[in-house]
């Protein structure tokens, strides 16, 4: 091992980042971070390092304080770019999905079914069967929406911010859906 040398670990993996002496006694965290980039195609700015349990926050700060020394070993923690991408268009894909449940199945499902309700309260001659299955048929709608929104509970965002706003929107509309779904069961009251 090379007198001004630090190990970083990253998952599995285990490479050595090297300094001249000039060099590792003017080094800062910043510095170290740019030198993982070169081997782990990380961006410093997601990146994490950690050294003997802490987090070297300050990208300005020297080795030395976090107590880095030539044979010291550091944590590396962080995905390349393309790895964060992947998780990305994966939850985009799948509210994506939830949105055109929505839109294309749910939506025209809503409209009909309250069509349905105001045509059944227009007529003078009602039928108890009739009335019985449009209560039914609100508490199934009720239930599709309750679990599209059971579903967007799961998924996670993480730092996903085009994907949060995504999953946001769907949850509004998911909810407004299920008070107009509410609603429109009231009539039948």
């Amino acid at each position: 091992m090379a007198p001004y040398t630090v190990e970083v670990r990253w998952d599995s993996r285990r490479f050595h980042i090297e300094f001249n002496q000039d060099e590792f006694q003017n080094a800062t965290v910043g510095d170290l971070k740019r030198k993982c980039q070169l081997v782990t195609d990380i961006d410093p700015l997601h990146m994490k390092l950690l050294a003997y349990g802490a987090i070297m926050k300050n990208d300005g700060a020297s080795l030395g304080v976090y107590g880095v020394r030539p044979g010291s070993i550091v944590r590396l923690m962080g995905s390349p770019k393309g790895h964060q991408t992947h998780g990305e268009k994966a939850v985009l894909s799948s509210l994506e999905g939830i949105h055109n449940k929505l839109s294309k199945e749910l939506v025209p499902d809503i409209n009909d079914y309250e069509h349905k309700v105001k045509s059944y309260l227009s007529d003078p001659n009602r039928d108890t069967k009739h009335h019985r299955k449009l209560a039914d048929y609100g508490v199934y709608l009720g239930e599709q929406l309750m679990k599209i929104l059971f579903e967007l509970d799961g998924i996670m965002c993480a730092d996903f911010d085009k994907a949060r706003q995504e999953r946001k929107l769907a949850v509004n509309m998911a909810q407004s859906l299920l008070d107009r779904v509410d609603q429109i069961k009231g009539l039948l009251l």
